[in-house]
């Protein structure tokens, strides 16, 4: 199994990349709103918010293997074949995935998501009162409004998520009662019966 798994790897799905990432973005949005001339806050800024970001995500991806029982690094790529609904042949990929799929189901139930999603919108809505009272009345607004948003789509997700893993937790669930049955059949006789061969012994 697990040089079936590093071969799904990619490199744009580690760690590091998606920190790297996440500090270009932090940069980027910091020089957009506070110009040029802050561009060594905004990129000492990002590289304190890229290296939260990476601290946490790889401490999730840690865990999630532990639960699944897939090494750290195959945690990404265990992930893409769930959303693409790509169910492995191997059994005990199968029950790696049944049980990162349960976790992902856990994530985002109800009562973790609502606490979740009021948190950031808190968090969104207290930033963006801040800089308007600051001066920064733009930015405030902004900060609202596409928080805003971006908590409507991510509720809207939650629910699209939802469907497609317990669709994937369906098919895998499946495909291990099929294999079950099928492994616990008991093999059809080769050896012709005696009745009809004529033989009914001496």
């Amino acid at each position: 199994m697990a040089e079936s798994m590093r071969a799904q790897r990619r490199w744009y799905e580690s760690w590091w990349a998606m920190a790297l990432w996440f500090v270009v973005a932090s940069v980027a949005v910091r020089l957009l709103f506070g110009g040029m001339d802050e561009w060594l806050s905004a990129v000492i800024g990002g590289g304190l918010v890229g290296g939260a970001y990476a601290a946490f995500f790889r401490m999730r991806q840690r865990k999630d293997g532990t639960i699944s029982g897939t090494e750290t690094d195959d945690v990404p790529a265990l992930d893409r074949r769930i959303r693409r609904g790509d169910i492995p042949d191997d059994p005990r990929e199968r029950e790696a995935m049944d049980r990162l799929v349960t976790r992902r189901l856990e994530q985002m139930s109800a009562r973790r998501f609502y606490w979740a999603f009021g948190v950031l919108i808190a968090m969104d809505v207290a930033v963006g009162i801040l800089a308007i009272v600051n001066g920064e009345a733009l930015t405030g607004l902004l900060f609202i409004v596409g928080g805003t948003a971006f908590c409507g789509v991510l509720f809207l997700l939650r629910r699209r998520n939802i469907k497609r893993f317990e669709g994937v937790r369906q098919q895998l669930r499946g495909a291990h009662t099929e294999a079950t049955a099928t492994s616990g059949a008991a093999p059809a006789s080769t050896e012709p019966s005696r009745a009809a061969s004529g033989h009914f012994g001496d």
